[in-house]
């Protein structure tokens, strides 16, 4: 979703190569759902316990992620403001004074996906192995 700043510093990212904000969409569609269908699949051909199905949990969270995605296309001048379940969101007042809040809301989104995605992975684990 960095694609203009990715240009003008040079990088070479997905964003930059495919030039397409819906192609990006897209991308980011698949990144953030594509470990939960995988676990579907998973579960559904009986390679996991029926309790990683406890993943699904963190689907708000991506859901919300991939929202902030198509706001951030859409409007990418709107003013964010954290929910409390978005915590913890470190310093966000210095983050607005020097704009940089559309990036970090969409970091912390993620690093609490993933830290969720793990944290429900690590559980059915433990339950599914008896530990």
């Amino acid at each position: 979703m960095d694609m203009e700043p990715d240009k003008r510093a040079n990088k070479i990212t997905l964003a930059v190569l495919f030039n397409n904000m819906k192609i990006n969409l897209f991308l980011a569609f698949c990144f953030i759902f594509l470990p939960f269908i995988i676990m579907i699949i998973g579960i559904e051909c009986h390679f996991l316990s029926r309790w990683f199905y406890l993943v699904l949990l963190s689907l708000p969270n991506a859901i919300h992620l991939f929202y902030l995605m198509i706001q951030f296309a859409k409007y990418p001048q709107k003013k964010l403001t954290p929910k409390w379940w978005m915590q913890p969101m470190e310093r966000w007042n210095e983050i607005t004074k020097i704009g940089i809040d559309w990036f970090m809301i969409r970091w912390y989104s993620s690093r609490n996906l993933i830290l969720f995605f793990c944290l429900w992975i690590i559980i059915a684990l433990f339950i599914s192995k008896g530990v």
